[in-house]
């Protein structure tokens, strides 16, 4: 049987922001003219933070989710973000 080895990680500071927007907004092309999906967001969320995005269908959720992890880009506004190995490191 396989023996693995773990390392423990040191936790992440308390109080330093992870994620951080100011003022994003996004804008949707579609058939029946322009969409705005999310305007003038403002959001930071500190590295020892549990987040939940909850809201109506439509209310810009996946959107905001997307534009935070890369998938989508943002009209206007800052989007910070730090890498999560600048937070944490094994001992």
């Amino acid at each position: 049987m396989a023996e693995y080895h773990f390392r423990p990680m040191r936790p992440v500071r308390i109080g330093v922001i992870l994620i951080e927007l100011h003022q994003v907004a996004k804008n949707f092309d579609t058939a029946a003219g322009t969409f705005t999906a999310l305007k003038n967001v403002d959001l930071k969320i500190n590295a020892d933070e549990f987040v939940a995005v909850i809201g109506k269908s439509g209310s810009g959720k996946s959107t905001l989710i997307n534009m935070i992890i890369g998938i989508l880009s943002w009209l206007i506004g800052a989007l910070l973000a730090v890498p999560l190995g600048q937070l944490m490191s094994y001992e």
